[in-house]
């Protein structure tokens, strides 16, 4: 099940909740209008972890040690 979210520019896509699933894409009826969505750019594949826990600074090459 891939998640998809909004990132185009004004106010969202009629008919498209901001997040939706493809599974819910199917429930509500509005799959072609987000295949047109993500073709044009307006919504992307969303992160599966939004917030990941940053590596230790010396992980990232920020010790220079």
């Amino acid at each position: 099940m891939a998640k998809y979210k909004f990132v185009g520019v004004g106010m969202g896509v009629p008919g498209l909740p901001h997040e939706i699933s493809d599974e819910d894409a199917e429930e509500m009826g509005v799959t072609e209008i987000l295949s047109e969505a993500v073709r044009n750019g307006n919504y992307v594949v969303a992160d599966e972890n939004p917030h990941p826990v940053p590596l230790p600074k010396k992980e990232r090459g920020l010790n220079k040690e």
